[in-house]
């Protein structure tokens, strides 16, 4: 199957002081997976979007997804931060750092819910409200639906794909070792909050992954293996430490494979570039080495030494094994399929000709930065539109293009 080198992080040359966040510049020449959540979904690396610099101890599915993407075709771009709910990550503006930029073949992934129902924080808490008759959640002004439906919004007005993520579980262990109800506020039950999110899906006619149930199968799973009195060793190591509801590293990014894998098995465009990652070493705030994945994709874990240290010669043998097993489901991606022969460099609208109409398309674009309906985003992100092939999409590229209408001989820059 088709597998991909580690990558570096997307660091801009903008930070806003004081905050740690950056402001990076739109990669060129391909596709976005932005990313919009908590902390349960934040890249905690360094250098990373809302990440002060330092490497930190805690990991997510969003920190290391794109390890499993190719890099030739997506990027992913994580703008998830930690004490956000749906409501003030609005708020707070990160909604419209990611509206400024989305486009048509984008991808935006959401996942709520973990301080929406917190009651208890003012600044965060928003109701998911009382169900009808049928058990189904309001949408109204101010409840969680209704923040999460601008979210959507903002993909579906820009022709990019949004995608629902249930928020994932926190190790609440009951003596028996199930997972007890959690994703509920003061009023609901039964985890509320995952079926809101669920329901929201199905009534946008959008993709919902049910990263909560994932998630909770995979902390019980290991409570049966080694599982006491509501504790499991096991199960701990997927969370940093003293955590319950931040994962480690290594719990990042199982559930980062768990999710590659769904998206490979799902009927979304990005299916066909899912990858098995490769040439891996991780290392957790202390630059000890936390788990690595070889050059042939074989992943290995490990534990922690008496003194409390992430040990290389201690292999952790549990989550080694399912790990493996995980990455050999990827193994069976396709390849990403060739691009179409008929679509020209500078034909924006894929009219298969370059006219001064695709010159005027992509000045639209650049001057109001919103999205117009473009052929060529949708199928094949921005690789025939950067012309200049500097990266991102400006002005010069729509004089290039304009340039080309007028002189069919004309070379552009990256032709040469």
């Amino acid at each position: 199957g088709a597998v991909g080198e580690a990558k570096s992080s997307i660091t801009g040359n903008k930070v806003i002081q004081g905050s740690g966040r950056m402001e990076p510049d739109r990669p060129g020449g391909k596709s976005i997976v932005f990313i919009a959540g908590d902390s349960t979904t934040k890249d905690y690396s360094a250098g990373a979007i809302n990440n002060s610099g330092a490497n930190r101890p805690e990991g997510s599915w969003g920190e290391f997804l794109g390890y499993m993407i190719d890099d030739t075709a997506y990027e992913v771009m994580d703008y998830a931060q930690g004490g956000r709910s749906s409501r003030n990550f609005i708020d707070d503006g990160y909604l419209k750092s990611i509206q400024d930029q989305i486009m048509a073949g984008d991808y935006l992934f959401i996942q709520f819910g973990h301080n929406d129902c917190s009651q208890s924080y003012a600044d965060r808490y928003v109701p998911v409200g009382t169900p009808d008759a049928n058990g189904v959640y309001p949408n109204t002004e101010g409840t969680f639906k209704a923040y999460l439906q601008q979210m959507i919004d903002v993909a579906k007005n820009a022709n990019a794909t949004p995608v629902l993520f249930t928020p994932v579980s926190r190790m609440y262990f009951e003596a028996d070792g199930t997972i007890r109800d959690h994703h509920d506020d003061d009023t609901s039950k039964n985890n509320a909050y995952v079926t809101a999110t669920q329901q929201l899906a199905e009534e946008n006619g959008i993709l919902c992954f049910d990263t909560f149930a994932l998630t909770k199968q995979m902390y019980e799973d290991a409570y049966k293996q080694d599982g006491a009195n509501g504790e499991s060793a096991l199960a701990t190591r997927l969370f940093a430490p003293g955590e319950k509801t931040h994962h480690s590293k290594l719990g990042g990014f199982i559930i980062a494979t768990e999710i590659a894998d769904m998206l490979q098995e799902s009927d979304l465009d990005i299916a066909p570039y899912i990858i098995v990652p490769t040439s891996m070493s991780i290392e957790d705030d202390k630059g000890n080495t936390e788990f690595t994945v070889s050059s042939k994709g074989v992943f290995t874990g490990y534990d922690k030494n008496a003194n409390g240290a992430y040990d290389t010669s201690i292999i952790d043998t549990y989550w080694s094994n399912l790990e493996n097993e995980a990455i050999k489901e990827l193994e069976n991606s396709v390849e990403p399929t060739p691009q179409p022969t008929n679509y020209k460099i500078g034909d924006v609208d894929a009219s298969g000709d370059i006219t001064a109409t695709d010159a005027a398309l992509l000045l639209k674009k650049v001057l109001t930065n919103t999205t117009t309906k473009i052929e060529t985003l949708v199928d094949n992100g921005m690789r025939y539109i950067d012309v200049n092939g500097d990266g991102i999409i400006t002005s010069a590229d729509c004089i290039h293009i304009l340039q080309k209408s007028l002189d069919s001989s004309y070379k552009f820059p990256i032709e040469n």
